[in-house]
């Protein structure tokens, strides 16, 4: 299941224009040196935690929403 991150939550991370920083609509990012020299910054960080928090709602909503589907029997009469 991939649930993109959108502009709801992150607009402020997503739209600053203070730092050089990964990430978009789409996913969260980082911008990396070759060497591992250059680490996400705060605001990179920030804007994963957001897609984090994001996909466990909407995953967690799904898996309820399957379960108590799968919990109604199909076939009343037989229940």
């Amino acid at each position: 299941m991939y649930v993109p991150l959108g502009y709801a939550n992150s607009f402020g991370q997503l739209t600053d224009m203070s730092e050089v920083r990964g990430g978009s609509p789409w996913g969260a990012g980082s911008f990396a040196a070759g060497d591992g020299s250059r680490q996400p910054s705060p605001k990179e960080l920030e804007v994963a935690e957001i897609q984090g928090e994001q996909f466990y709602k909407v995953v967690n909503n799904y898996a309820k929403a399957t379960i108590q589907w799968a919990s109604v029997s199909l076939v009343p009469w037989i229940a």
